[in-house]
């Protein structure tokens, strides 16, 4: 996937509603690559993890999310969760967008995307 241009390895996680999460660590080699700006954060959000504690999350604004080549999005409001360790994760929210049909393949650890 790439976020305003910066490849990035994530996972998909079917139980996230939400579109990305990111750790700051992404979020400070976007800034060293001129890929995002102060002007890019909209705030922060409280959220639920898996293990049900709730922690606080900065809210930014990713210009540009390529799955492919055809499956973009743009504007996409992700969040970023505040320690380095957090690994980052795309949602159901951005294959809601994108995506009539979406199968997980975990024989062959593909995911298959019917665009819509």
């Amino acid at each position: 996937v790439k976020l305003n241009g910066v490849s990035m390895d994530m996972l998909y996680d079917t139980g996230f509603n939400g579109t990305v999460s990111m750790s700051l660590l992404e979020l400070q080699t976007m800034a060293k690559q001129g890929k995002f700006s102060e002007n890019d954060v909209l705030g922060t959000s409280y959220s639920s993890i898996a293990d049900g504690s709730i922690v606080e999350n900065g809210i930014i604004l990713i210009h540009t999310l390529h799955l492919t080549e055809e499956l973009e999005l743009t504007n996409v409001r992700a969040q970023v969760a505040l320690n380095q360790d957090a690994p980052v994760l795309i949602g159901r929210e951005v294959f809601n967008q994108i995506a009539s049909k979406v199968e997980v393949d975990n024989l062959n650890n593909t995911l298959n995307i019917t665009p819509r």
